[in-house]
């Protein structure tokens, strides 16, 4: 019953006053948010992008496996005190990917 009681006490916590969750980079960064349940996605891929610099349309966050969608909030995907998002980059429609051997696949059609 005590146990039940202090759960209680610490979810209401949580929802009142929100909670800490961290964004990793394949760069090995960690960046420390804070949010609520219901806190969009969106609103969270700013506070990253003052941390981090990085804007938000270049952001890919994903949790559990699965893409975060900007539209939804961060309870949906079950992102709680403690979590660990993913963030890796979009490339860019203009950008083109060069492989390890600095070339973009069209440089290697040509030769």
């Amino acid at each position: 019953m005590k146990l039940q009681i202090i759960g209680a006490i610490a979810l209401i916590a949580q929802v009142c006053l929100g909670f800490t969750f961290y964004v990793l980079t394949l760069s090995g960064k960690r960046y420390t948010l804070t949010g609520e349940s219901w806190t969009k996605v969106s609103d969270a891929e700013l506070q990253l992008e003052q941390q981090s610099g990085v804007p938000p349309k270049q952001q890919r966050w994903i949790y559990k496996g699965r893409e975060l969608n900007s539209d939804k909030v961060l309870g949906d995907y079950g992102i709680q005190e403690g979590s660990e998002v993913r963030m890796v980059l979009r490339l860019r429609p203009d950008q083109t990917y060069l492989g390890p051997d600095g070339f973009s696949d069209q440089q290697k059609a040509l030769v």
